[in-house]
């Protein structure tokens, strides 16, 4: 804000605020007022030139009508010059026509914002006071002061801590934003400190309203020499009233009703497929409901802190697959913009006060709601936000555009799709708009009407600063690291008898950091998460790369890569997404002769006992448990039978019934090998290999079995011939 100060008053050196004729502190903070420093002196303008140009040469003869030929030419350039440059001021930011460009036309440079400067007289403080925490209301009494009546209501829990409030106010000297913009109001400015309010805080302003003109509030910056609009809550012919949760410099501006709706179009030059995001509203474990407030504020704050101040990239898929190769048909593999929308619906507490806003804004006419929006993006050049309700709950939206009658609408429920809002002249109201809570209301219960259309303008509700903080994190792929609860995913290799073996572990898992690599030795895997017991019931949608859902478990795998991704869910809202490749080599078969170099094969017995044995303490147990003859320390077999050999070596004779092939009941030819588990820890692991042989007292050997790397591939038993003679009848691989 530019400030004229008289050239004899006298000015504060800490605020910079003049002071009144015969003031010598400052009423804003008590600082003693001195002398103003002498201007610099100006810089000459529009210095001749050393040399006077030359006279210009006579036309030649005739000339006179070739003059006037020239004169005409020169008018109709003129006016069509003339045109060019009025037709914005009359239809807006955007470029004139009569309908929205279609999703996706936009350039990838964005529209020009609306600058402009105000400069002001001095500002005087007309009220002072401390709102409490439980609310309160401060009320300009000043008879003197141009915004006397002027009241500041704030409600209970608005400032848990309290707070100071100085309200000011300066005689506006002149603009330069153009003659749509008709300051109604002297600038008056707020301090109630740099945060936001925890709820919506109401200022009522007083300004007089002719029947013909449509009045509406907003916030100047200085530094960045633009408006932005201001939701209004109620207004009459005498006051408007508006709600906001922060403070600045404020000015009412006026508009005649017919010069703004004959405006055709106002354009802010966003667009739905190029600047909202590609995923769609489901919601998240910190937003169960849906995150539209959240994804509706992110991609505005892009449009107009990274697009139009910066000319970054257009939004849309900037951040698909979180940077690398893009994968449009994978929604949220966009981890980085999908905690960015649903922290902000979170963490700016959108739900604890959404529906006391829309209390608050649907006190105003549905034609003065479309007005809003025009207005506001004709003197900003910005995209708004828009809030709609029904019984049950509201939804939030981004206009960007008002073309006739229509909003155009980026929908968080419809990424990519452009819809419209149209105002009905016959009705005098908005028709009702057809959405949902989010995504998945829709598609399970269908799109609702939501009767209500109000005006939320841009960060009236919302802290423009925390999204930036957030962003920041956005860009260093650490969203969500801190308000996220972490979690791992564990993967199991399944073998065909069902034992699992762990091959792999994402430690930090949800956060598509990558894709993972798993190396799996069998054609199945399964997974699970371990969140520290956070998790109460976690589910899982995992699909290939063709989208196609897997639906039997465990998974089955073809040999070579198998990219699958993979989106956690725990109680039914989503936490995560992650791509793994699960890269299967079979195992490669082993011959005998291999078999007998590399491993070290042994046998092992289970043998009867007799009476005295079953009772003897030295016996162990041997008929319970096979004995290891090379006595592998008890514990460190790995499969089956293996796991906890109570007894090592062969048993005493007396323990041994004899009687039974040397007391032997069953024998088995095995392998041991030495491998490393997934925790580093050594282990002897048995593998069954040969032949399982079963004794029987009168026959001898009564069946057997022959196994292979462990999986069992034949079995024989004994059968007897009408003659008498017993021969093995066998099945499968037993040669």
């Amino acid at each position: 804000m530019t400030e004229t100060t008289p050239p004899d008053a006298l000015i504060c050196p800490r605020c910079g605020l003049a002071g009144k004729p015969g003031q010598k502190f400052c009423n804003a903070c008590g600082t003693a007022l001195e002398k103003p420093p002498a201007p610099p002196a100006a810089t000459p303008k529009n210095v001749p030139p050393a040399t006077p140009p030359a006279p210009a040469s006579p036309g030649p003869a005739g000339s006179g009508r070739t003059g006037l030929i020239i004169g005409a030419v020169v008018i109709v350039a003129l006016l069509v010059i003339g045109v060019f440059f009025l037709l914005p001021m009359i239809s807006g930011p955007g470029v004139s026509g009569s309908s929205s460009a279609q999703s996706g036309s936009a350039t990838t440079k964005a529209s020009e914002v609306v600058h402009g400067t105000i400069s002001t007289g001095p500002m005087t403080v007309a009220a002072q006071g401390t709102i409490p925490a439980q609310g309160g209301v401060i009320t300009v009494t000043d008879p003197g002061s141009a915004i006397n009546g002027l009241v500041f209501t704030a409600p209970d829990g608005a400032y848990p801590a309290g707070q100071q409030v100085t309200i000011s106010s300066a005689p506006i000297t002149g603009n330069t934003f153009g003659s749509n913009f008709n300051p109604a109001t002297p600038m008056i400015s707020i301090s109630a400190g740099s945060e936001y309010a925890e709820t919506p805080v109401t200022v009522k302003i007083p300004v007089s309203i002719p029947d013909d003109q449509f009045a509406m509030a907003f916030y100047y910056d200085e530094v960045n020499q633009k408006l932005e609009g201001i939701p209004t809550a109620s207004q009459d012919s005498t006051s408007v009233t508006i709600t906001t949760r922060h403070f600045s410099d404020i000015v009412i501006s006026m508009i005649s009703k017919g010069t703004l709706d004959v405006v055709k179009k106002a354009d802010s030059g966003f667009r739905p497929g190029v600047d909202d995001w590609e995923f769609g509203n489901a919601g998240s474990e910190l937003a169960r409901n849906g995150h539209c407030a959240g994804q509706a504020e992110t991609m505005m704050w892009y449009y107009t802190e990274q697009r139009q101040k910066k000319n970054a990239p257009p939004l849309f898929g900037r951040y698909d697959n979180n940077g690398r190769e893009k994968t449009p048909a994978f929604e949220r593999d966009n981890t980085l913009g999908y905690r960015f929308a649903s922290i902000l619906h979170a963490k700016t507490n959108q739900d604890n006060y959404w529906t006391n806003i829309g209390s608050m804004i649907s006190n105003v006419s549905d034609i003065n709601t479309l007005r809003e929006f025009k207005y506001a993006i004709l003197l900003t050049g910005e995209p708004q936000y828009v809030g709609i309700y029904r019984p049950g709950g509201g939804h939030a939206l981004v206009c960007y555009e008002v073309s006739d009658n229509h909003l155009f609408i980026a929908d968080p429920n419809y990424p990519g799709k452009e819809r419209m809002i149209t105002f009905n002249e016959t009705t005098n109201a908005f028709d009702p708009y057809s959405s949902g809570a989010n995504v998945n209301d829709i598609n399970d219960n269908g799109a609702k009407k939501y009767p209500t259309i109000s005006y939320v303008a841009k960060s009236a509700f919302f802290s423009w600063p925390k999204i930036a903080s957030y962003y920041e994190d956005v860009e260093s792929g650490r969203i969500g690291f801190h308000e996220w609860w972490p979690y791992s995913l564990v993967f199991n290799s399944v073998d065909n008898k069902g034992a699992k073996t762990q091959v792999g572990r994402i430690a930090l898992a949800g956060n598509n950091a990558e894709v993972y690599k798993i190396d799996v030795p069998d054609d199945k895997v399964t997974f699970s998460a371990d969140s520290g017991e956070r998790f109460r019931a976690v589910t899982f949608v995992i699909k290939d790369s063709n989208q196609k859902q897997v639906t039997r478990w465990p998974i089955t795998l073809k040999e070579g890569s198998n990219l699958f991704a993979i989106e956690t869910y725990e109680e039914g809202s989503w936490v995560g997404f992650d791509w793994v490749d699960f890269v299967y080599t079979p195992k490669e078969p082993t011959s005998a002769a291999t078999l007998q170099a590399s491993r070290s094969l042994t046998t092992a017995r289970q043998y009867a006992l007799n009476d005295a044995g079953r009772s003897n303490p030295e016996c162990k147990d041997a008929d319970k448990a096979y004995a290891d003859a090379n006595c592998a320390p008890a514990g460190t077999l790995g499969m089956g039978f293996w796991n906890t050999l109570p007894f090592c070596g062969t048993p005493p004779d007396t323990c041994i019934d004899t009687s039974l092939n040397g007391g032997v009941l069953e024998e088995w030819t095995f392998y041991t090998k030495e491998e490393t588990d997934a925790y580093g820890k050594s282990k002897i692991v048995a593998v069954r290999d040969g032949w399982l042989l079963h004794y029987d007292k009168t026959w001898g050997v009564s069946s057997k079995e022959r196994y292979k790397d462990g999986d069992q591939v034949g079995s024989c038993y004994l059968a007897t011939s009408g003659t008498g003679s017993s021969h093995f009848e066998c099945t499968g691989d037993t040669a």
